[in-house]
């Protein structure tokens, strides 16, 4: 099955009310406040994006969004070390080995985004000057959907996944 094209891609408002309106709508109060608290940390030390790197008003989505789906497409095809490229240094210095990697993700649950059949992109929203969050449906066998929110963050020259919470969706794919 092809990936599907974008949809409903849309920047929001900047304020973390947004963003926790989001989480909220995708993945419930709970995980929303305990992700809201996680960014909050996250950011208190964030620095501007180095020299040359453009400021998130100026980047298209299509940059970020290829890093997700490259990941997404190296789970697919079993190559475990490309998928740990597009994470974060955070991630890369916790797993050595890629297949440690990717078995941490499985056995964390997130097994329908290594087994999705394709993906769509819904809506992002800048968090700072360095960092998006992005929402996705997955896909995964039997039609089943799955909503994640990704956050990525400018690191080096490029965009790395920092963080992602996923949960069961309400629909199916057609």
């Amino acid at each position: 099955m092809k990936q599907v094209k974008q949809r409903n891609v849309r920047e929001l408002g900047t304020g973390r009310d947004d963003l926790v309106a989001i989480l909220r709508r995708v993945c419930g109060g709970v995980i929303a406040l305990v992700f809201a608290m996680g960014l909050a940390i996250s950011t208190a030390g964030a620095q501007s994006p180095e020299p040359g790197i453009q400021s998130l008003p100026e980047v298209a989505s299509e940059q970020w969004q290829a890093v997700i789906t490259g990941q997404v497409a190296a789970f697919r095809a079993g190559e475990d070390g490309q998928a740990l490229s597009f994470a974060a240094r955070s991630f890369q210095s916790a797993y050595a080995d890629p297949e440690e990697f990717v078995a941490a993700i499985r056995f964390g649950g997130y097994g329908p985004i290594l087994d999705s059949k394709s993906h769509v992109f819904g809506e992002f929203r800048f968090n700072g000057t360095d960092r998006v969050v992005q929402t996705v449906t997955f896909f995964a066998p039997g039609q089943l959907a799955f909503e994640a929110v990704y956050q990525l963050g400018l690191e080096g020259s490029g965009w790395r996944i920092e963080m992602v919470i996923l949960q069961a969706g309400t629909g199916v794919g057609v």
